[in-house]
């Protein structure tokens, strides 16, 4: 194959999508390969000459056989025809030898450390997953075709391919979650975002549309007991001193209870609870799911409890890494997965206390890889007082600080505290503040 190249230098644009030089078995051949794909990127010439030259000022050419050995590469080439096909062997001789090197890994790794196979399994999904995705190769697609595509959904309005946050309010400015995205909804601790997080799963199972929701913060337990105070409007501390035995909830509450499950498929909301997860974890659950149901919104609460499933030096790169790995499955498994995110508190000491996207704590790559971020604020929290702010302590502002593609601004709404319940503001009482620039990253 690399004498191929050899002969014709352009048929490395066959293979150079997928090949890399770690996939050749030989030193030597990875030495060679990676030189012509230098001198492709350079678009220099690739022959015997100027790959020797190259090998030469990198100290490799002797490593690589000499001069002599390219000239036999070349010599021996019996075709140049169906690069891509041989190039593809290449790879799947270097798949098979790296799953051998992984299940040795595998089983020296169990036997010396004798941990829970949830801990060491993950360890290994991400070599596996490398493996298995090391032909992958995106496919051109001309905007002719893209038009033709969309065209008919533009017309008709009949393919959904977003889930609305069903608060026409909101949903007028983002136009709901699209799929294959990831959002980012921030707050401080106690404004509510589990809160606003677990309404937006409510209201897509009250209107028959399954959600999957991952928990690190709350168990299943804790999560029912919020949806029945939310759906039913009898009190959570009600709920929770019933069911800890503390006291009896009289029969008109009880009938609140039967009543809104009655009303709400609450098959279609499946819930793990977890003390630890990994995106490649939840990558592995969803694609799971998806075998059943896909669902048509993904909540994870919350980032800042997630593990990595690599280590890394410092805790802003597996965060970084955790965000970056999370928009990839949402694009591969298109659907729109909502991470929850905890704000820096540094911007408490501050007068104007509404989070900002630096806000956003432990990366910056949080922002740079999500399609939208949501922040809430709630201005009474601190007992903060304006002529434009209302008094009453369930005002809650939903910021849209980012949206790759479409405007942002903020939205209020009502949260019932004792409901953990998030509701439309009357138009009476509705404000809206004005909109900052349209931003389209």
């Amino acid at each position: 194959m690399l004498g191929a190249i050899l002969i014709n230098a352009d048929s490395i644009n066959d293979v150079g999508q997928f090949l890399i030089p770690e996939h050749f078995y030989l030193a030597g051949h990875q030495h060679i390969y990676k030189a012509m794909q230098e001198l492709s990127v350079e678009e220099q010439p690739i022959d015997i000459v100027t790959i020797a030259d190259r090998l030469d000022k990198t100290s490799q050419l002797i490593n690589a056989g000499g001069m002599a050995y390219l000239a036999e590469l070349a010599r021996d080439c019996i075709s140049n025809g169906d690069l891509e096909y041989h190039g593809k062997i290449v790879v799947e001789c270097w798949q098979l030898r790296e799953l051998v090197k992984l299940g040795e890994n595998l089983r020296l790794y169990a036997q010396k450390h004798s941990k829970s196979p949830d801990i060491i399994i993950p360890r290994f999904q991400a070599a596996l997953e490398k493996i298995e995705n090391s032909q992958e190769v995106a496919e051109w697609e001309y905007l002719e075709d893209i038009w033709d595509r969309l065209s008919p959904e533009i017309k008709t309005g009949k393919t959904p391919i977003v889930s609305k946050s069903f608060y026409p309010d909101l949903d007028r400015k983002i136009l709901g979650f699209e799929k294959k995205t990831l959002t980012i909804l921030g707050a401080r601790p106690s404004v509510g975002k589990s809160a606003f997080g677990l309404q937006l799963a409510i209201k897509h199972i009250q209107h028959n549309l399954p959600v999957t929701l991952f928990t690190l913060e709350m168990d299943k337990d804790a999560i029912t007991n919020r949806i029945i105070s939310n759906l039913s409007k009898v009190p959570l501390k009600a709920i929770r001193k019933a069911a800890m035995g503390i006291c009896q909830l009289p029969e008109l509450e009880l009938k609140k209870i039967d009543m809104a499950r009655s009303k709400v498929n609450i098959g279609m909301l499946s819930v793990l609870d977890v003390t630890t997860i990994n995106a490649l974890q939840i990558r592995t659950h969803l694609k799971t799911q998806a075998r059943k149901r896909l669902p048509a919104l993904v909540v994870v609460d919350y980032l800042n409890l997630m593990d990595s499933h690599t280590k890394k030096e410092k805790r802003a790169y597996e965060i970084a890494e955790i965000v970056k790995s999370l928009r990839q499955t949402a694009k591969n498994l298109q659907v729109p997965i909502i991470l929850i995110c905890q704000i820096n508190r540094e911007n408490e000491k501050i007068q104007d206390t509404r989070p900002q996207l630096h806000n956003l704590k432990e990366s910056g790559a949080i922002e740079e890889h999500s399609d939208m971020v949501i922040l809430l604020h709630r201005p009474t929290l601190k007992n903060e007082r304006s002529e434009d702010d209302s008094v009453s302590s369930s005002l809650t502002e939903i910021i849209i600080a980012k949206q790759r593609n479409g405007e942002v601004g903020t939205v209020r709404m009502n949260f019932l505290l004792e409901y953990q319940r998030f509701e439309q503001m009357d138009m009476s009482e509705r404000y809206e503040l004005p909109n900052q620039n349209y931003t389209g990253d």
